[in-house]
Parts: structure tokens; sequence; C-alpha cells
């Protein structure tokens, strides 16, 4: 398994607190599978995919704290990828890439 991946990301923080952020990831995956039965390399598979993420935010006065927003896999981009959990036989617990559009809200407050 080789696994190439490229990320580009841009940020802007404004002195009045709020800040935004755009990220764009391209991945490249090359699969080489083993046939168990007859121990013969099956050829390789090529996976190549682009994943954009968005985020935006506000850290609050006084640094008491951030709210944000964030977007991950922003256009629900579908493939196929291999993670590395196989190699220790956990079925993706923390997966690098998701095939899924995720969007989730961040609140942190500091006292």
């Amino acid at each position: 398994m080789k696994t190439t991946s490229i990320p580009l990301n841009i940020r802007y923080f404004d002195p009045s607190g709020f800040f935004a952020g755009l990220g764009v990831t391209y991945v490249n995956q090359d699969i080489r599978h083993l046939d168990q039965q007859s121990l013969a390399v099956l050829p390789t598979q090529s996976e190549d995919f682009v994943l954009v993420d968005a985020g935006l935010g506000y850290r609050l006065p006084k640094r008491w704290g951030i709210v944000a927003l964030e977007a991950r896999n922003l256009f629900d981009q579908q493939f196929q990828f291999q993670d590395y959990g196989f190699q220790i036989l956990v079925d993706g617990v923390n997966p690098r890439f998701i095939p899924e559009r995720t969007i989730f809200a961040r609140f942190v407050l500091n006292f």
C-alpha cells in the first residue's frame, strides 16, 4: 500500500475575533492485494480524490473561549480509502479520511 496526500490550507484571523479557514487535500493511494488461496499478487488498485474542508469561528473576548462550525469533505466526495488500521486489527477507530460530509460545532470555554 502506498498513500500520498498533499494538504493545502489557508486561514484568516481577524483582530475582532472572527476566523475562517479553507483546506483542500489531494489523496492518491495504490493498493496491491494478495490472494489468500493462491498467494498470487493481484493487480494494483488505484484511488485518487480531492477533499475540501471549511470552517468559521469566533474567539470570545479576553480569550474566554472559542465557538466554531466546521465541515469536512464539504462536497460529499465518495471514495474507497484503505486505512492502516488493518495492520493492528483495528476496524476504523479513528479514520484519517471519511467518505461522507461531516459537519460539527465546537465550543471551548476557558475559565
